[in-house]
């Protein structure tokens, strides 16, 4: 049995409030380093490849540089997602070390502190952008320049950039993104009893976000010397090459599977035959969508990942994904599945 790649929560902890991520409510954990090697004990028969997150960002770990150096002691080699807020807490032996295959940025996790722009908001429009502007700077600074150290000293490391297909930003009234993205989250700071105000709402954090977005990509256009902006907003295209190993990709929103959604057609998963995830608390869960920790195959730190694979429960999973009979109440109702149709 052998995946092409193992998803490692190293915590579930990222500081942001994301409006694209699912809220959880689990508890807040991180693994240790000695239960990070424990992990990496019994999947390095299974896998060269891992991810260091479910959910979390695992660049708000000052100690992260101890998890990769336990990723190359073992011969694999690391991905990591990371929201950006945290690269200048790290040198670049961290950022570009060895076990590093690529890391990837997820730019519209970009956020201004909301409090300074209450403090703006008497500003003239023209101060507001200013402020945003800068906000916009400061965020890209320490990433910017991750990417000059990659060029100066030609690394081999991949940096992929992911924004949100500029499609998702239609802010008309018949735009599902919209409903989607803001409309389910009761525990979103957007939710409002009202729909008209909830709507009104929606569609100026929809037009708020698709302008910030054209800034940060008018500074990425800038530095690389290419117009992103352009590109993002007409190119069919699902990545951009903005110099040797560094992209940017348009990624179309998802909607994360919930219990409370509703059944959706049989289908394929390559939950369990391509990858799976163990969570923070080592909960062993089926696919990288999974960061509830509802489909618990087992604990790896009670059971071993060969018992917990072998189980029935993972065996009527792998086959109903197989059969295109999802097994799970939870897959059932991941509409995330219907990429693979």
């Amino acid at each position: 049995m052998h995946f092409h790649k193992i998803y490692i929560e190293l915590t579930n902890r990222c500081g942001r409030n994301c409006s694209f991520c699912v809220p959880s409510s689990r508890a807040r954990a991180t693994l240790s380093p000695d239960q990070f090697e424990e992990i990496l004990e019994q999947i390095k028969p299974y896998t060269k490849e891992i991810a260091y997150h479910l959910l979390g960002d695992p660049l708000i770990l000052d100690d992260f540089s101890s998890y990769l150096d336990l990723t190359h002691k073992h011969g694999l080699r690391g991905n990591l997602v990371t929201s950006g807020y945290y690269i200048n807490k790290h040198d670049y032996s961290t950022l570009m070390h060895p076990a590093l295959k690529q890391i990837n940025i997820s730019l519209n996790s970009f956020e201004y502190s909301s409090k300074a722009v209450d403090n703006k908001r008497n500003s003239k429009k023209d101060e507001q952008e200013a402020f945003i502007g800068e906000a916009v700077e400061s965020y890209l600074e320490p990433i910017l320049s991750l990417c000059q150290k990659k060029r100066e000293d030609q690394s081999d490391l991949f940096i992929n950039f992911r924004i949100l297909n500029h499609d998702y930003f239609k802010t008309d009234s018949g735009s599902k993104n919209s409903n989607k993205k803001y409309g389910n989250n009761l525990d979103s700071p957007f939710h409002h009893s009202s729909d008209v105000d909830a709507t009104d709402t929606i569609k100026n954090k929809i037009e708020n976000e698709s302008r910030i977005q054209n800034m940060i990509l008018e500074k990425i256009s800038a530095f690389f010397h290419m117009d992103a902006v352009a590109w993002a907003g007409n190119s069919a295209e699902d990545f951009l090459q903005l110099d040797n190993r560094i992209r940017l990709h348009q990624k179309k929103l998802f909607d994360w599977p919930s219990l409370n959604s509703p059944e959706i057609p049989d289908g394929f998963c390559h939950g369990l035959s391509s990858h799976f995830g163990i969570l923070s608390d080592g909960k062993v869960v089926p696919c990288c969508l999974e960061g509830y920790g509802i489909i618990n195959l087992g604990n790896i730190f009670e059971t071993q990942l060969s018992t917990v694979l072998l189980s029935d429960r993972s065996r009527k999973i792998r086959t109903g994904f197989k059969q295109g009979k999802p097994a799970e109440a939870l897959c059932k109702r991941c509409p995330y599945r219907m990429r693979f149709l």
